[in-house]
Protein backbone atom coordinates (compact mmCIF):
# COMPACT_ATOMS: atom_id res chain seq x y z
CA UNK A 1 0.00 0.00 0.00
CA UNK A 2 3.03 2.47 0.37
CA UNK A 3 4.09 1.71 -2.72
CA UNK A 4 1.24 2.09 -4.56
CA UNK A 5 0.77 5.70 -2.80
CA UNK A 6 4.58 6.68 -3.74
CA UNK A 7 4.02 9.25 -6.25
CA UNK A 8 7.18 8.60 -8.94
CA UNK A 9 7.13 10.82 -11.85
CA UNK A 10 8.07 8.74 -14.95
CA UNK A 11 10.42 10.57 -17.60
CA UNK A 12 12.41 9.70 -20.59
CA UNK A 13 14.59 11.96 -19.39
CA UNK A 14 18.65 10.53 -18.31
CA UNK A 15 18.56 10.56 -14.54
CA UNK A 16 22.52 11.07 -13.54
CA UNK A 17 22.54 9.91 -9.80
CA UNK A 18 25.98 10.87 -7.84
CA UNK A 19 26.83 9.77 -4.14
CA UNK A 20 27.00 12.05 -1.97
CA UNK A 21 30.54 12.86 -0.18
CA UNK A 22 29.99 12.08 3.68
CA UNK A 23 32.69 12.98 5.95
CA UNK A 24 30.75 14.11 8.76
CA UNK A 25 27.78 13.31 10.73
CA UNK A 26 26.37 16.84 9.74
CA UNK A 27 27.00 15.96 6.28
CA UNK A 28 24.95 12.22 6.81
CA UNK A 29 22.03 14.11 8.61
CA UNK A 30 21.58 17.01 6.44
CA UNK A 31 21.61 14.24 2.92
CA UNK A 32 19.13 11.85 4.99
CA UNK A 33 16.07 11.09 2.86
CA UNK A 34 13.21 8.24 2.26
CA UNK A 35 10.94 8.64 -0.46
CA UNK A 36 8.53 6.63 0.99
CA UNK A 37 8.34 8.26 4.41
CA UNK A 38 5.49 11.06 2.56
CA UNK A 39 3.62 8.25 1.92
CA UNK A 40 3.96 5.97 4.90
CA UNK A 41 3.75 8.68 7.32
CA UNK A 42 0.10 10.03 5.93
CA UNK A 43 -1.11 6.35 6.22
CA UNK A 44 0.66 6.05 9.73
CA UNK A 45 0.49 9.84 11.62
CA UNK A 46 2.09 7.87 14.87
CA UNK A 47 5.42 7.64 13.11
CA UNK A 48 5.26 11.41 12.64
CA UNK A 49 4.88 11.33 16.54
CA UNK A 50 7.90 9.35 17.14
CA UNK A 51 10.18 11.05 14.92
CA UNK A 52 8.95 14.43 16.78
CA UNK A 53 9.53 12.41 19.91
CA UNK A 54 13.31 11.43 18.80
CA UNK A 55 14.32 15.40 17.77
CA UNK A 56 12.61 16.31 20.95
CA UNK A 57 15.06 14.27 23.06
CA UNK A 58 17.85 15.38 21.09
CA UNK A 59 18.65 13.35 17.84
CA UNK A 60 20.68 15.52 15.16
CA UNK A 61 17.59 13.74 12.44
CA UNK A 62 15.01 11.44 12.74
CA UNK A 63 13.60 8.89 9.66
CA UNK A 64 11.56 6.13 8.93
CA UNK A 65 13.37 3.14 7.68
CA UNK A 66 12.68 1.63 4.58
CA UNK A 67 9.14 1.25 4.04
CA UNK A 68 8.53 1.39 8.01
CA UNK A 69 7.40 0.80 10.37
CA UNK A 70 10.95 1.48 11.77
CA UNK A 71 11.90 5.09 13.15
CA UNK A 72 15.63 5.93 13.75
CA UNK A 73 17.25 8.57 15.40
CA UNK A 74 20.78 9.90 15.31
CA UNK A 75 22.80 10.96 18.54
CA UNK A 76 26.14 11.99 18.75
CA UNK A 77 26.49 11.31 22.30
CA UNK A 78 25.88 7.65 23.18
CA UNK A 79 25.04 8.21 26.84
CA UNK A 80 22.42 10.83 25.19
CA UNK A 81 20.62 8.16 22.96
CA UNK A 82 20.70 5.65 26.04
CA UNK A 83 19.13 7.77 28.27
CA UNK A 84 16.63 9.03 25.11
CA UNK A 85 15.71 5.13 24.70
CA UNK A 86 14.74 4.55 28.48
CA UNK A 87 12.76 8.05 28.26
CA UNK A 88 11.13 7.06 25.25
CA UNK A 89 10.27 3.35 26.09
CA UNK A 90 7.96 5.50 29.15
CA UNK A 91 6.09 7.61 27.13
CA UNK A 92 5.52 5.53 24.13
CA UNK A 93 2.95 2.49 23.81
CA UNK A 94 3.60 -0.88 24.38
CA UNK A 95 2.89 -1.97 20.64
CA UNK A 96 5.96 0.11 19.99
CA UNK A 97 9.55 -1.30 21.13
CA UNK A 98 12.63 0.53 21.59
CA UNK A 99 15.68 -0.04 21.25
CA UNK A 100 19.43 1.12 21.72
CA UNK A 101 21.72 0.60 18.59
CA UNK A 102 25.14 1.83 17.54
CA UNK A 103 26.27 1.22 13.57
CA UNK A 104 29.40 -0.03 12.67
Amino acid sequence: MVYESLNLRLTKEQINYSIPRLSALSDITHEMHNDLETASLKMHPELTELKQLLLRHGALSAMMSGSGPTVFGIFTDENKAKKTAEAIKKEVPRQFHVFFVQSL
